[in-house]
């Protein structure tokens, strides 16, 4: 008699070209089944449980985890038959941890794990390193918490726990301050039913991480961490933009965008999309009066024609998953997830704790926050440098934690340009970095058509930034591409 075992090893392994026919920026379930890479049937066992619930999945279906470790092998043995074991073993391991715990393997995924081969095989080091980095910090009881900020209830409100371990490991008062950090993500403030303020707010931050994007590239920055992060960060900036938008549209059936003034970049090209499903959906005949959800709305838009435009973005880098295992169980966190990038910048926010660098600190400690510096240093941010959100209007950060009057009015500055302009910022920090800071108003003005009366006239639109704004851009410096982070996403 033959085991299933024995069956699955026997079993033709796809062609890893069969694997990269099905990579796509989508979150879809693939399986492999007699040497084919498929989605699997809408009626497929699996698919049902998956959709109610994953304890459902362990205690009635195991053949769905089963499915999926002989899917992530099937992807590792078409991978060895490709590429060197060592270089194909590197790009597996993006998704080994998760896989053998039986999770799905999903088209999003395929495309990472052929992005990054693409890259390690050129030269493997650079990720390599990165990994070993990304390994570190996940077992830092301060990224664990920062992640349950940010993912709430995902590892069963473990930061009380994580609290107390981190006390006993650590025993240093600057790294308890860095712990205590309450970070909602920008998004999520926003009150449910405010779909129009929700569409602008996520809309005008999208538009600031792409103009982040450009400054990325300038020479002297390290783009190898900003990039996918800031990548991750405006798609998901986008999705709430598209869903508010589609939300807002349907909810007033017959209003417009442009008449309660949603004009930013953001959301400028989700309007046709919106009014589109509007049509289709009121075609369908699911809409029935105003009372129609703006949730339900917003997820039709989302699952069809607005979720398509937000894929065609290209993958701007693969980087390594953070991998938590704790006594709640192993969990995987995806830097594709615009929350596990927050999660990361928060924790990469505050300067150096001496407490744990110190030759008598225990020497985990001193290698998780040497970990930690490598990667803030990779975003340009010195490790003297101390960025603590500021995202509860009605709670002062501490004086510790507050910024300096240089700084804050640097900020100002930065705020002002980002939000008066889209061509403002990255010949401004151009300009710091060429410690030019003083020629910011005369090299950013430009002039502006304006229709009048007695034909077009020209106007001088300029930031106008007064002496003190450009004294303190002067003395700050250029700024770190951790900084421009917190700033785009409202924590500064």
């Amino acid at each position: 008699m033959v085991s299933p075992t024995s069956k699955i090893s026997q079993s033709p392994v796809p062609s890893l070209d069969q694997f990269r026919s099905v990579a796509a920026q989508k979150d879809d379930r693939v399986i492999s089944k007699r040497g084919e890479v498929k989605e699997p049937s809408t009626f497929h066992k699996g698919q049902k449980f998956a959709a109610v619930s994953e304890n459902v999945l362990r205690s009635k279906y195991q053949k769905y985890f089963q499915e999926n470790i002989k899917t992530h092998l099937d992807l590792k043995q078409a991978l060895l038959k490709e590429e060197k074991p060592e270089t194909a073993l590197l790009a597996f391991s993006l998704v080994s941890p998760s896989g053998y715990r039986g999770e799905p393997l999903t088209e999003r995924k395929i495309l990472e794990v052929v992005s990054l081969l693409e890259e390690v095989k050129v030269d493997g080091s650079a990720y390599e390193n990165l990994k070993g980095t990304f390994d570190s910090i996940s077992k830092d009881p301060r990224l664990q918490v920062s992640i349950e900020n940010q993912y709430p209830g995902k590892m069963d409100g473990f930061g009380a726990e994580l609290l107390e371990m981190a006390k006993e490991k650590i025993k240093g008062t600057g790294a308890n301050a860095a712990i205590n950090l309450a970070l909602p993500g920008v998004g999520l403030l926003v009150a449910t039913g405010r779909e129009l303020h929700k569409a602008a707010v996520n809309g005008d931050a999208e538009a600031y991480h792409h103009q982040l994007d450009q400054i990325a590239q300038l020479p002297g920055r390290d783009q190898r961490l900003a990039l996918p992060m800031q990548q991750a960060l405006a798609h998901g900036h986008a999705t709430l933009s598209a869903e508010g938008a589609i939300g807002a549209t349907l909810g007033m059936a017959t209003g417009s965008l442009g008449a309660f003034g949603v004009t930013s970049v953001g959301t400028a090209g989700v309007l046709p999309v919106a009014k589109e499903a509007l049509g289709s959906v009121a075609a369908s005949g699911l809409i029935s009066g105003s009372g129609f959800v703006a949730g339900q709305a917003g997820s039709y838009g989302l699952n069809n024609e607005v979720q398509d435009q937000l894929r065609q973005e290209p993958m701007s880098g693969v980087l390594p998953r953070i991998e938590v295992s704790n006594s709640k169980g192993d969990f995987t966190f995806s830097m594709q997830d615009a929350a596990s990038v927050r999660a990361l910048m928060a924790y990469l926010g505050p300067k150096e704790d001496k407490s744990m660098t110190s030759p008598q600190a225990p020497k985990e400690a001193q290698e998780m926050e040497a970990a930690r510096l490598t990667l803030k240093k990779m975003l340009g941010s010195d490790a003297s440098e101390h960025l603590v959100p500021d995202v509860d209007p009605m709670l002062k950060l501490s004086v510790e934690d507050a910024p300096s009057q240089t700084e804050s009015v640097a900020n100002g500055a930065f705020k002002k340009l980002l939000n008066e302009d889209w061509d403002w910022l990255m010949p401004a920090v151009r300009a710091i970095d060429q410690g030019k800071a003083q020629d910011i108003n005369k090299t950013l003005t430009y002039k502006l058509p304006l229709d009048a009366a007695n034909g077009r006239v020209y106007l001088d639109k300029s930031p106008n930034l007064d002496d003190g704004q450009l004294s303190a851009l002067e003395k700050l410096g250029s700024p770190s591409q951790l900084r421009l982070m917190y700033l785009a996403e409202g924590w500064i």
